[in-house]
């Protein structure tokens, strides 16, 4: 397209929305393939089905299983309407026609440029003003405009294009300074005032929302956050979560050098005759399997049963005598036996085990 019919263009796009004849919308983001049926449409010039448009559309980038889902968005977004109803081979099929024309989408879209688009604007008015004695081009933008009576002669219609240009272009150098650094300021309010409202909100939450948020941070922030929390377990879970760093990895301790020390020797005494004979007597007489099954039964008494709390531990023979019927216990030939029970019974600061002494049954 010539870069003078294009200017032109947006000369009468301008002009008639003075006019009334543009609408003023907010055209909302789409994708390549909404794009595409929008061209589709735009392109047939009447309203079409879903399997209308998937049959049209031979350059398509998208499945034709999608298409209900791009018709729905395009709907949601107001850029298509239904238009009626066509009936097919079994039922009715919706149809669907565009809300806006092509030209009035890419005016509407220009429109919604900010500084990229205004800056683009300028340079390509700049370049229209430096080809502007091409005669050529302007006189037959100037036959167009006569055309349209919106002038009496050649040379009016000729400077009242020339006077449009400069104020477009002016308006749209204007453009970032009088509206772009206006909106921005709103967003900084607005966004500050949102912040300032969000936080006054979550200080000020008295819901049980809120009460958790200040609890959590009363335990975050408090030493005795361990003891607090094993108040609140019995009421619901918390759990301690954390994350893993460089101290979350185990080192393997590194074993220190040992020092070498003296060597401790062991003398082997070997004991004299007399003490062996000594001892074997002592344990023969006084120790003995004898007077240990003595022992034991003056412990029963008349009972067939007693425990380690009825033994009169008084002193060493006591003590040395309750080791001995344990160990004696073991022998087949003992008049009784000796069951552990487990722990420890402490007497006169003598601990022996815990444990039940039955005498055995005669064999008849």
């Amino acid at each position: 397209m010539n870069f003078f019919v294009f200017y032109y263009m947006i000369y009468l796009a301008l002009n008639n929305e003075e006019k009334g004849y543009i609408m003023k919308r907010k055209i909302p983001k789409i994708t390549n393939s909404e794009k595409q049926i929008l061209e589709v449409l735009w392109d047939e010039e009447k309203p079409l089905t879903s399997s209308e448009i998937v049959g049209v559309s031979d350059d398509r980038t998208w499945k034709a299983s999608s298409v209900h889902l791009l018709l729905n968005s395009l709907l949601n977004k107001d850029l298509i309407e239904v238009a009626g109803f066509k009936k097919t081979t079994k039922n009715y099929a919706r149809t669907f026609q565009p809300t806006m024309t092509r030209e009035e989408y890419s005016i509407n879209q220009l429109r919604q440029e900010q500084r990229n688009t205004s800056r683009t604007l300028s340079r390509l008015f700049n370049a229209l003003l430096k080809d502007e004695e091409d005669d050529d081009l302007l006189l037959a933008m100037s036959n167009a405009s006569l055309q349209d009576k919106r002038a009496d002669t050649l040379e009016n219609c000729r400077a009242d294009l020339l006077q449009k240009i400069f104020w477009i272009e002016e308006r749209y150098d204007n453009l970032e300074q009088d509206y772009l650094d206006e909106i921005d300021a709103q967003v900084r309010r607005y966004t500050r005032a949102a912040t300032q409202k969000i936080e006054n909100l979550t200080n000020r939450d008295q819901s049980v929302r809120g009460n958790l948020n200040a609890l959590l941070t009363a335990l975050s922030r408090n030493r005795r956050a361990s003891e607090l929390v094993d108040q609140i377990h019995p009421i619901f879970q918390l759990y301690e979560q954390s994350f893993l760093s460089e101290k979350s990895l185990w080192y393997r301790k590194r074993p220190g050098k040992r020092s070498k020390a003296a060597p401790v020797f062991i003398e082997d005494i070997q004991p004299d005759a007399e003490s062996t004979t000594r001892a074997a007597q002592l344990l023969q007489s006084e120790y003995g399997r004898a007077a240990v099954e003595a022992y034991v039964q003056g412990w029963l008494g008349t009972a067939e049963t007693c425990y380690s709390e009825d033994l009169p531990i008084q002193g060493d023979k006591d003590y040395v005598m309750s080791l001995l019927a344990i160990l004696g216990s073991k022998s087949p030939s003992a008049s009784y036996t000796i069951k552990e029970l487990g722990g420890a019974f402490i007497e006169n600061g003598y601990s022996i085990p815990q444990m039940q002494i039955c005498r055995k049954e005669k064999k008849q």
